[in-house]
């Protein structure tokens, strides 16, 4: 059985970014490009996409290449680094391309943001 990670009537994103999000709203263009990933990607063998079991099915044929390649740069491009890793990690993008060098950049900068805002919040 198949299933999509979020609904979008119920909810815009995938309630697994809140624990990242830490008072940023996303832009349009992400809850956009969230919502063309979660129609070209389905999660199978799971009670949700946090199951150790589950799987990625990326839709075949159409313009799932594309629709994926555009909606990954521009969360790229709008969000935080943290944000787009966790996109990534999701929907397991990075066995659909090859973005192991994308994945390292994005954790250093991700490693950093979440120092800041610790910081921010230790001195609140």
């Amino acid at each position: 059985m198949t299933r999509k990670v979020f609904n979008p009537t119920i909810r815009s994103y995938p309630h697994a970014l809140d624990d990242l999000l830490f008072g940023h709203q996303l832009c349009d263009e992400t809850i956009a490009s969230l919502e063309a990933i979660n129609e070209s990607v389905d999660i199978e063998n799971a009670e949700d996409w946090q199951d150790d079991e589950y799987m990625a099915v990326f839709c075949t044929g159409g313009l799932t290449h594309n629709v994926l390649r555009l909606s990954l740069k521009i969360i790229r491009r709008k969000e935080p680094a943290r944000i787009t890793l966790k996109v990534i990690e999701i929907y397991h993008l990075d066995s659909y391309f090859a973005i192991d060098d994308l994945i390292k950049e994005l954790q250093v900068a991700a490693d950093a943001e979440m120092l800041e805002i610790n910081n921010k919040l230790h001195l609140a």
